[in-house]
């Protein structure tokens, strides 16, 4: 992104991404994995990848970290932590859809946080805060 923009290599990422109205490819990693997590659930009780889960699960709630643990803290931080507690949606399409949101939505809350409240950014803000709504990829 850096090369299409012809800006340094040092330039901070977060302007980037603000500039091309993108998002950093961890969402789509977390929403992947989010994804997996409810197939996993979906799976018959036989199936070695939901044995290997309802292991994970048993150490999760024994204070041992595992996948399982980054799946639910995932959830807990982003305001779905019923999902968890009910270990399950009615919808998964949906939810996924709404999740994905979510994570986008935090992401440009904090983007632009950093970028009005950093002193290095200081003049890029001066341009960019006093109109920081930020505009949807389809316009």
């Amino acid at each position: 992104m850096k090369k299409f923009l012809n800006v340094s290599l040092r330039t901070p990422n977060d302007l980037v991404y603000k500039e091309l109205n993108r998002y950093p490819v961890k969402i789509n990693f977390v929403v992947s994995c989010v994804r997996y997590w409810l197939k996993l659930l979906h799976m018959s009780d036989e199936r070695l990848p939901r044995k290997a889960y309802s292991m994970l699960f048993d150490m999760d709630t024994k204070d041992k970290i595992t996948w399982a643990t980054h799946v639910r803290k995932c959830l807990f931080q982003n305001g779905f932590g019923y999902v968890w507690v009910q270990q399950g949606v009615g919808n998964v399409k949906a939810f996924l859809t709404v999740f994905r949101q979510r994570l986008i939505d935090c992401h440009w809350q904090i983007l632009n946080e950093h970028i009005c409240t950093s002193e290095r950014l200081s003049v890029y803000s001066s341009f960019s805060c006093s109109s920081s709504m930020v505009l949807p990829k389809y316009l």
